[in-house]
């Protein structure tokens, strides 16, 4: 690559998507000559950026930390985060993944909001369009016409729904098995010593 075409797509494939059929593609010298080669098999978007789009993607990156492959953070900008909340889905139990509903105890239970679950729904498969997925597909999930930062909350209250969901279920569990056995909901007293209690 020229070393002035390097300079250049140094500071914009932050902000650059290449793509053909199969989805985006990293940004190499070889896919520069293939595009040369047969410009007709690909497109290019630029992100128009701003720095609430950068405070967003910051804050995916934060919420999905544990998740990140610093490896893929030269794809480009966007693809690193789809992969690492992919990733969080596919390491979540499988009753978190499938849950629709939050159980309260004593038989009773709440449905989990649908964008949450509209939510976790949308990552079931790792995103072939990562710029799509994060500037489209989750607006729309969460019912936003335009860009705006208050989607980081509603990920992030999503995330925490999904994430506790196991361990709720399981306190919740124990305490309506304590009170089957008449020994009340105290924190401090095990299942196993309520149990042989009675």
């Amino acid at each position: 690559i020229p070393i002035y075409l390097a300079v250049v797509l140094h500071d914009i494939k932050k902000h650059l998507v290449i793509k053909n059929k199969s989805g985006e593609l990293k940004i190499t010298a070889d896919l520069l000559n293939s595009i040369n080669e047969t410009p007709e098999n690909y497109t290019v978007l630029l992100e128009n950026w701003n720095e609430e789009k950068s405070q967003y993607i910051d804050s995916l990156v934060e919420l999905f930390s544990s998740y990140v492959l610093e490896k893929e953070k030269d794809f480009n900008t966007f693809s690193y985060v789809a992969f690492a909340m992919n990733r969080w889905y596919l390491a979540l139990p499988p009753y978190s993944k499938e849950t629709k509903v939050k159980y309260k105890g004593q038989g009773k239970e709440d449905k989990i909001q649908r964008d949450y679950i509209r939510f976790i729904e949308s990552l079931k498969t790792p995103p072939t369009n990562a710029r799509e997925y994060l500037f489209e597909t989750l607006f729309k999930n969460f019912k936003y016409n335009e860009f705006t930062l208050n989607i980081v909350d509603n990920i992030r209250n999503a995330k925490a729904t999904f994430d506790n969901a196991k361990g709720n279920l399981t306190k919740t569990l124990i305490s309506d098995v304590k009170s089957i056995f008449n020994t009340g909901n105290k924190a401090e007293t095990s299942l196993a010593s309520s149990v042989k209690d009675w």
